[in-house]
């Protein structure tokens, strides 16, 4: 995945608990990262928590699309649009209002 058209491509991040894999909506690669989850799991010893994972999708996946992957994954909450690790989940166009509020908050912080 691009996350930019001069930026290297991304196909996963890894947090010290979490994980997220960037890959095409599409049936076929839905069935490698769930085969990724299983080795995870075979590899590790560990069970990957369904009931925790979520997936978000581009507005250009269709519908059935999408239910077909989640059926895949075993994923049926949709990714909340809320805040991860204390920053909004998606940063859409308008990046400055994103980042004034983590500028206001470190302010609030060194003032406060």
């Amino acid at each position: 995945m691009e996350v930019h058209r001069v930026a290297p491509a991304v196909s996963h991040l890894l947090f010290t608990d979490d994980s997220f894999f960037f890959f095409r909506a599409n049936a076929q690669e839905g069935y490698v990262v769930k085969d990724l989850l299983h080795q995870y799991e075979l590899a590790l010893g560990k069970s990957v928590n369904f009931q925790k994972l979520r997936v978000f999708y581009s507005s250009n996946v269709k519908v059935d699309c999408q239910q077909h992957i989640s059926v895949i994954l075993q994923v049926f909450s949709p990714l909340n649009h809320g805040k991860y690790l204390g920053l909004p989940s998606l940063i859409g166009r308008n990046k400055h209002s994103i980042f004034s509020y983590l500028r206001d908050r470190l302010w609030k912080r060194i003032h406060g």
